[in-house]
């Protein structure tokens, strides 16, 4: 059915459709209808792979899994897509990657990266629920070393409390894993209420910030010797640590005022519970109706550019920055719910609707900026770090891809300049992806650096095998060699006038070359191509 139909369809009370998919549909299209959008065209099928693939398992698909893509019939490729995608060996670690990211910003040394990073891709292979990502960074106890969930707790500790401090105060003032929770799990910015009152949300105030902080104030964190003989730190609850459960607070007029631990202005941990401070947080944090709303937010913005609030600060979601799909948002967070947070089957949602599939091109109508949260066209963006070296890997490795991706990864990922954690004051947000979008210059690096070198003038690299293929490095097989490259790198053939822009390229350099016509030449002209494709735009963007 057309936009157009399903609009009027709409207009004429036809009920709401079972399928997520079909009600993300049907609102998006009574959108299109009211701003006057002509939503953009589909993708074709090998732009839906690609992107699908970068989204889905973080990398381009290899030439076996093009060839397959495309053999399915054309009616249920695409769904048929995603199901393999999502139970793919890859998406674990992609996933593990972005939610590493998400919760440890830039913070942790190499070691506590990758193990929680482990950890991540552990719980995303068994299909673990959202709920229970989040119970169990927030409520680990014991040591690191065979816990690594604890590395958030760790790294987001904040500032040290004189020992002398610590009945009174805390261990620690667990400013940022305060701060961080709600940003990850509720979508707001609470760090913005910890020395005044919100500036555009009536509803938060500085003592929201510090009552929820109170909940970590007894985080304690001890060395131990573990097993292997090496000191690892342990995370505990300690009662003795902020004993009286207040906390005092200054106000912008001076004024010292005390509060107790209070979850957003309703219940109150009270000394004589059974629940630990942590956990009766945690209860109430995860059946907070916005503790599901945030995932959609945070899913829909990783999908589509751009959330669906009104700006694009996706983990913001406050009074100033409404919900411009209210309907569809209150669909996909109750579906959710009811999945028993599954994040995959929300995934599932949101790529199999229409909006997903749409092509990035933009029309006269939906061109501007302020047309964004229509989601009638595909935004491009550009790759990740992960993104990136991932598919450069896919693009050197080609059917040796299972054998070959993990030493080449991190060979590649050694010559990236490392992550900096970004200092903020109390008023600025630290990015949740620490600049993982590559600068133009961190682009050139990469594929400019050793790695990249190597592997393009390998004996048995990507351009070896395919001239060998083509008959050798020889002009009269430069059609052919043009056609072999474009699917390992962009995903797609080669137009003809891509094709002869080449040639003539070539013949052009025949004759400016001391070479002129040898096979060295011919190879030293292919390295060149290649060359060109890594550093494309079409390469480095998602759309």
């Amino acid at each position: 059915m057309t936009p157009q139909l399903l609009g009027l369809a709409i207009l004429f009370g036809q009920p709401a459709p079972a399928d997520p998919s079909a009600f993300i549909n049907q609102e998006l299209a009574k959108s299109w209808q009211t701003e006057k959008l002509t939503p953009a065209d589909n993708a074709d099928d090998r732009t839906f792979q690609r992107r699908a693939s970068l989204d889905l398992i973080g990398r381009i698909p290899t030439l076996e899994e093009q060839q397959a893509y495309l053999k399915d019939p054309d009616k249920h490729r695409r769904k048929l897509l995603i199901d393999r995608l999502l139970a793919h060996d890859d998406f674990p670690r992609h996933w593990g990657n972005i939610w590493t990211d998400w919760l440890l910003g830039a913070a942790g040394d190499r070691k506590a990266r990758t193990a929680f990073h482990e950890w991540m891709a552990a719980h995303f292979a068994r299909n673990g629920s959202h709920k229970e990502l989040a119970e169990s960074v927030l409520l680990v106890k014991g040591a690191l070393y065979n816990n690594p969930a604890g590395h958030f707790l760790s790294v987001h500790r904040g500032q040290p409390i004189p020992a002398k401090e610590w009945e009174k105060l805390g261990q620690y003032d667990m400013f940022p894993a305060t701060a961080k929770t709600f940003r990850i799990f509720h979508a707001r910015r609470l760090e913005c209420v910890q020395c005044h009152d919100h500036a555009f949300d009536d509803f938060f105030r500085q003592h929201h910030f510090h009552a929820a902080n109170l909940f970590f104030r007894q985080v304690g964190f001890t060395r131990k010797r573990a097993p292997n003989n090496e000191f690892t730190e342990h995370i505990s609850d300690d009662p003795q640590l902020n004993k009286s459960g207040l906390l005092p607070m200054e106000r912008r007029n001076g004024i010292i005022a005390f509060t107790r631990p209070r979850f957003l202005d309703g219940d109150v941990w009270k000394p004589d519970m059974k629940q630990t401070r942590r956990e009766f947080f945690t209860e109430r944090l995860v059946k907070h109706p916005q503790f599901a709303r945030a995932h959609v937010n945070f899913l829909w913005a990783h999908f589509f550019g751009h959330g669906l609030t009104q700006t694009a600060d996706f983990d913001d979601m406050i009074a100033d920055n409404p919900v411009v799909h209210p309907k569809v948002m209150d669909r996909l967070a109750a579906e959710f719910v009811k999945s028993g947070y599954d994040s995959r089957a929300l995934m599932r949602w949101i790529c199999n609707s229409d909006a997903y599939g749409r092509s990035s091109v933009a029309n006269k109508t939906n061109a501007g900026a302020d047309k964004v949260v229509y989601f009638s066209r595909m935004q491009t963006r550009p790759l990740t770090r992960p993104q990136l070296v991932e598919s450069l890997v896919v693009v050197f490795t080609m059917e040796n891809y299972v054998k070959r991706r993990d030493k080449l990864r991190t060979e590649f990922f050694a010559e990236l300049p490392p992550l900096v954690r970004q200092e903020v004051n109390h008023c600025e947000v630290e990015p949740l992806n620490p600049r993982g979008e590559l600068s133009i210059p961190q682009a050139l690096w990469l594929n400019n650096g050793t790695v990249w070198q190597r592997e393009a003038s390998a004996p048995d690299s990507t351009i070896a095998k395919l001239l060998k293929k083509v008959g050798g490095p020889a002009q009269k097989n430069m059609p052919k060699f043009i056609e072999e490259i474009y699917p390992v790198v962009y995903c797609r053939s080669a137009t003809p006038k891509e094709v002869n822009l080449l040639l003539r390229h070539a013949e052009q350099m025949v004759g400016r070359s001391p070479q002129k016509n040898t096979p060295q030449f011919w190879r030293n002209l292919c390295e060149d191509i290649f060359w060109a494709m890594t550093n494309s735009a079409e390469f480095s963007l998602q759309h």
